[in-house]
């Protein structure tokens, strides 16, 4: 049986034809959670597009969480170099493979079918390309504003702001930081969200979005609350929606707080593409929240110090 292509993004709208050529070539292999598809470093031979699951694609740290419909080693049918990152199953994963060979078997007896499958690989690359450009100046205008501030709400505000910006799927957001006076967990900054009630939700630590974030430690795609079986959202809470992005400020393991945006009506409102610069700035407001902290514990003991002279 060959496979269904047409329900993934990159075979989308391609003529009946073209595939079925395809789809002869493609053959469909099933991942263990935690199965390692190929290393870094492994010279590459073999295209994956993922029908079901999720594939970690990492390099000394996690640098994409890629979902259905997401493809990857698509260098491999061009030459066979090495792979320049890891990638492995994250749960049970099931994905459509096309070998270098395979795809030079396609360009030899039907060359048709071959330009039609490069030129959608070639666009959805060239839109991963402005996205990622797009990206990286949030990344970059966001390094620029945790480099320059020294105002722990300020720069969650100004963070979360931008994120909006560049976001925008984004209808409501917040950033939550923990503060080692209280010893809770303070909503720094929220866009569109009743303040009050936001408050009180993170006091409660059995919220259940709260918990699965302090547990799992990992950056969050939600397509779609009503039927995720990952955690049950309270439509009654403040941070229900239709689906969400978030990710942990995480420094030396220990979770600072979290950044959530939220999208109250659309499902699949966010990409992971969204969700890989979701995290790159966690990972700024991190440092962040880090520096301003010890500044302030700096300060602190610069009164203290100063107290004691006066008497």
């Amino acid at each position: 049986m060959l496979p269904d292509l047409r329900y993934l993004p990159l075979f989308s709208d391609l003529p009946a034809d073209i595939l079925t050529a395809i789809a002869v070539k493609i053959e469909e292999k099933h991942y263990n959670d935690g199965a390692v598809i190929f290393s870094e470093g492994q010279a590459g031979d073999t295209f994956y597009v993922i029908k079901q699951g999720e594939v970690t694609i990492s390099k000394l740290k996690v640098l994409a969480i890629l979902q259905s419909g997401d493809f990857f080693g698509e260098m491999s049918l061009i030459d066979q170099g090495p792979r320049s990152a890891s990638a492995v199953a994250k749960g049970e994963v099931i994905v459509y493979v096309l070998s270098r060979n395979s795809f030079q078997e396609l360009l030899n007896n039907n060359l048709q079918a071959a330009q039609v499958f490069i030129f959608r690989l070639l666009e959805t690359l060239v839109q991963r390309l402005r996205q990622t450009d797009h990206e990286l100046v949030t990344v970059y205008e966001t390094g620029k504003i945790v480099a320059s501030l020294y105002d722990l709400k300020k720069t969650c505000m100004m963070v979360l702001h931008k994120l909006m910006e560049a976001t925008d799927s984004a209808e409501a957001g917040l950033v939550v930081v923990w503060n080692e006076f209280i010893r809770e967990y303070e909503v720094q900054s929220q866009i569109n969200l009743p303040q009050e009630e936001v408050d009180r939700l993170f006091l409660d630590s059995r919220d259940p979005l709260f918990k699965y974030l302090l547990e799992h430690k990992e950056h969050l795609l939600v397509k779609e609350l009503a039927t995720d079986d990952r955690f049950k959202l309270n439509s009654n809470s403040p941070l229900y929606g239709t689906s969400l992005i978030a990710s942990p400020l995480i420094n030396r393991d220990i979770i600072l707080g979290f950044i959530i945006l939220i999208n109250k009506s659309k499902v699949n409102a966010f990409s992971t593409d969204q969700v890989n610069m979701l995290s790159g700035i966690a990972a700024q407001v991190s440092q962040a929240v880090e520096n301003i902290k010890h500044l302030e514990e700096d300060k602190s003991r610069q009164r203290l110090q100063n107290l004691k002279q006066q008497q």
